[in-house]
């Protein structure tokens, strides 16, 4: 677990549990009406964002979320790459809320996962994301994240038109 002061709020990144789903949901919604980001075929309108802790509860994947006080503020995780092969992950639902952007969160929250993923086995990461997020594309870039032309396995978001990957 890491964690700074934000003045008196204790700010740290700890594993999802079941009490974060609806604050999850939210800010994740949030963050598409922030970028104008596409709804349709994106995590946006899969329910699966509303019950997060349980999505990730299989094995060789975890959830980390970002904790301000007793507030979550943003999140990110991996999962096996649905129909991709065993040593590839995907990052999936990585958010955070617009206050806390730009403060070096959402680089520890990848940190902690691609970490997180080494250990568990993987050696590819792959992502998909939106041309809208700019913010994010910038942090996947500089963490050495590359684009790739195509989608990888089948992760059922037709919306998304961006897809990357990084060895760990």
């Amino acid at each position: 677990m890491m964690g700074a002061d934000k003045g008196k709020m204790k700010v740290r990144i700890r594993p999802i549990r079941k009490e974060d789903d609806r604050q999850l949901g939210a800010v994740i919604r949030s963050c598409f009406r922030d970028y104008g980001a596409t709804e349709e075929g994106t995590v946006f309108s899969d329910p699966v964002i509303d019950r997060l802790s349980l999505s990730f509860s299989n094995e060789r994947s975890a959830y980390f979320v970002l904790e301000a006080g007793e507030e979550v503020v943003g999140g990110a995780g991996f999962q096996p790459l649905k129909g991709g092969d065993a040593a590839v992950c995907e990052l999936q639902k990585m958010y955070i809320r617009s206050d806390f952007r730009g403060k070096g969160w959402g680089r520890a929250l990848l940190e902690k996962c691609m970490s997180e993923a080494a250990l568990a086995g993987f050696r590819l990461c792959y992502l998909e994301s939106l041309p809208e997020l700019k913010d994010a594309l910038k942090l996947y870039e500089a963490a050495g994240f590359s684009y790739i032309p195509s989608r990888m396995g089948n992760t059922g978001y037709y919306g998304c038109t961006l897809f990357m990957t990084k060895t760990l």
